[in-house]
């Protein structure tokens, strides 16, 4: 199956760490280029704080890999939160991860 993946996304973790002078700094660091294919869902209306837009979801299939549900997904230069992480069969072999964006 690892021949249908015909995109290749950024999977980035986010960390905090607290600074010597007590002060909260978010590090983002890249973590692995991941191979993988990307199957786009109908989107759908949100209202967020003073603002509204659409969410842009997809499914991202690729191999099993470290990634968190707390990890963030970088495709064509827009960073996507990780919805759902879902072991296909918990077969351990590949994943169906649930991606999302508001814009």
């Amino acid at each position: 199956m690892t021949h249908l993946f015909n995109k290749t996304v950024d999977v980035l973790r986010v960390t905090s760490t607290n600074t010597a002078l007590g002060s909260t700094e978010v590090v983002t660091t890249h973590i692995e280029d991941l191979p993988c294919r990307l199957q786009w869902t109908s989107g759908s209306e949100r209202t967020e704080v003073g603002k509204s837009g659409k969410v842009r979801a997809c499914n991202m299939y690729c191999s099993v890999v470290d990634i968190v549900q707390e990890d963030r997904i970088s495709y064509n230069e827009k960073t996507y939160e990780i919805l759902n992480i879902v072991n296909l069969d918990e077969a351990d072999r590949y994943l169906k991860i649930e991606l999302g964006i508001f814009e």
